[in-house]
């Protein structure tokens, strides 16, 4: 059957089902080209979706129509995508673009290419009420030539869950950075746990970069729980499991790990110029850089951020510096009961350094061990108002 039957059928059964028996869930299970018709209204009897996919190579253009519920009946989902392998994607696996009440679950994306800056494998845009789970995107090596490519891009989302999701085996070797999952735009109120990010590799050029989660721009109120990353390498570039930029809205990470986040300057967990952000029992640990510095937890020109109960161990740096907890230009930012142990440099290897920061408190519980021969367990720097 060509496009234009899949059309013509396809949008003869939504409009049958939609006008005259409030059908179940719509079922797509044979690859092709489907339009919606007209609006839907569903009115189901129970738990339910609206429309669901069951096949690969399916192309569902919605048309502008509108999709609603038309009783109160819960835990009805608008658009679900369940159990599908998305093989060999050049440019998008997945794209989500203005949809409400969507569920994206057992999905896997693989040997894709992202030939296009700013694409993602799965993209999902100015779209709310979603949740994303047990899927992985996996083994692609994207080859766009500038930029940045994404394993997941979340631009102005609100309101979903993005639960136990694996992103590994994710390279390039061009002048791009490459970051496993981005969060921008005014993506807010978003709950994250149990994300996975394993052997993410960049060896392009020095403009690249090799990030696990970014957030930027104006996105906030997020809260990310047991989130790993281990063995993010960038080798002309910086190297971060967390880098957060220009956001002025509340962020928690809580029982985070960092683990060998390797790259030209290694900063696991980087937060530069953000407002309202707490990272509670999260860990960097053999986190290393041949050629430049290395700072496990590195905050910079921030306003009211915590640090509690964070530990970087046995983090190096073989060609200059080691600072455990870095602060710079922060303000009413505060480091309490954190430890930073077996770090080594072959320059200084440092517990806090504090520079240039007004109304910062650290207290007298932080823990420094085997900081090596050129050790300095605290520094503070520069003026500042800080307290003990």
């Amino acid at each position: 059957m060509n496009k234009n039957m899949y059309r013509i059928f396809f949008a003869l059964i939504l409009l049958t089902f939609a006008r005259y028996c409030y059908a179940p869930a719509f079922t797509i299970d044979t690859p092709g080209y489907y339009e919606l018709g007209d609006d839907i209204t569903f009115s189901p009897g129970g738990a339910d979706a609206i429309i669901v996919i069951q096949a690969s190579d399916v192309e569902l253009n919605l048309g502008r129509r509108i999709i609603k519920q038309g009783n109160a009946t819960p835990d009805v989902d608008s658009y679900t995508i369940d159990g599908i392998t998305f093989i060999n994607c050049q440019e998008r696996g997945l794209s989500i673009n203005t949809v409400n009440n969507f569920l994206i679950q057992n999905c896997t994306f693989t040997q894709c290419a992202q030939a296009s800056t700013g694409d993602a494998v799965l993209f999902l845009t100015n779209s709310s009420f979603g949740t994303i789970r047990n899927s992985r995107i996996t083994t692609s090596t994207f080859t766009a030539a500038a930029g940045t490519v994404y394993g997941i891009r979340s631009s102005n989302i609100s309101l979903c869950t993005f639960n136990d999701i694996s992103i590994n085996q994710l390279t390039v070797n061009t002048a791009v950075t490459l970051n496993a999952i981005t969060f921008d735009g005014t993506s807010t109120n978003l709950i994250v746990s149990n994300i996975f990010i394993d052997q993410l590799s960049n060896t392009g050029p020095a403009v690249s970069g090799a990030n696990g989660i970014t957030i930027n721009l104006t996105s906030g109120q997020i809260i990310f729980t047991n989130c790993r990353a281990t063995n993010i390498a960038c080798t002309n570039g910086i190297a971060t499991f967390l880098s957060a930029s220009s956001g002025t809205t509340p962020v928690s990470l809580i029982g985070c790990i960092a683990s060998r986040v390797s790259g030209v300057t290694s900063i696991p967990y980087f937060l530069a110029t953000i407002t309202n952000y707490s990272l509670i029992d999260c860990i960097a640990q053999n986190c290393t850089s041949t050629t430049g510095n290395v700072i496990p937890f590195g905050l910079s020109s921030n306003t009211r951020c915590n640090l509690v109960r964070c530990y970087a161990l046995s983090n190096s740096s073989s060609a200059a510096a080691h600072a455990g907890i870095s602060l710079t230009v922060c303000t009413g930012c505060s480091v309490s009961q954190c430890i930073v142990a077996d770090g080594t440099a072959a320059t200084t290897a440092q517990g806090y350094n504090i520079g240039t920061c007004t109304e910062c408190c650290y207290d007298a519980n932080g823990a420094f061990r085997n900081l090596g021969a050129t050790s300095l367990g605290f520094i503070q720097s520069a003026s500042g108002t800080c307290h003990l």
